[in-house]
């Protein structure tokens, strides 16, 4: 801005008071932007004295909308309905917008025991709310070896092992067991034995079935016939 002085008789500079952001230049007498560090989608603008935009996409992916605030394409905002727990019970939900999703709303399962589920529970045991189940769970507890801690059930289950050839990871179990091979017809799987074992014979009745021999054998005089 430039005024007439009466005294050096010419037009000099009058010093304004800047905006934030900007510093006074006497020389170009006007206010001047001081340059300041941009997130990498923004850049820094002379004219607006501020970190802009890059320019805007011609679209964002789909179920996402521009945000100029943030510079960036953001998750279309959506109105959550009631979302039912794992207890049966509808909980009131938010907008989350770093998931794209609705979640829960947060309880305290130390004394909401309607919608926790925690009341009948043993009292000694600690509860938490977990988002991603929408339930109260329990809080860590030291397993058993062999068993890790699942914090979305709030339970222990075993950990998951490698099986040698022939066998497979049984987590109702925890442990390994063989894999069933095919028997023919006068045979059967046996689960204890991991083997295929022949079917018993039907004996005459002064007989009994040997197993080891797949026989039918007599049996010691003396002993009275089976029936």
């Amino acid at each position: 801005m430039m005024i007439w002085s009466y005294e050096t008789c010419e037009c000099v500079c009058c010093p304004v008071m800047c905006a934030p952001g900007s510093v006074w230049n006497q020389d170009d007498c006007a206010c001047e932007c001081s340059p300041m560090d941009c997130p990498d989608n923004m850049f820094w603008s002379h004219t607006l004295c501020t970190c802009a935009c890059m320019p805007q996409p011609d679209e964002c992916a789909p179920g996402l909308e521009w945000d100029q605030s943030r510079c960036e394409c953001r998750c279309a905002h959506e109105v959550c309905a009631d979302v039912l727990d794992p207890n049966g019970h509808l909980r009131p939900a938010y907008w989350d917008e770093w998931t794209c999703s609705c979640r829960c709303l947060p309880i305290d399962c130390d004394t909401d025991v309607h919608y926790g589920g925690a009341a009948d529970a043993d009292p000694t045991i600690n509860w938490r709310f977990n988002v991603g189940s929408c339930s109260c769970v329990q809080q860590y507890v030291h397993c058993l070896p062999g068993y890790f801690w699942d914090e979305v059930t709030g339970g222990c289950y075993c950990a998951p092992k490698a099986c040698p050839t022939g066998f497979h990871w049984d987590g109702g179990v925890c442990a390994c067991q063989c894999d069933p091979e095919p028997c023919d017809a006068t045979q059967y799987w046996e689960e204890s034995w991991c083997q295929c074992r022949n079917r018993p014979l039907d004996c005459a009745p002064e007989e009994f079935y040997d197993d080891d021999r797949h026989l039918c054998v007599c049996l010691p005089t003396g002993t009275p016939a089976a029936g």
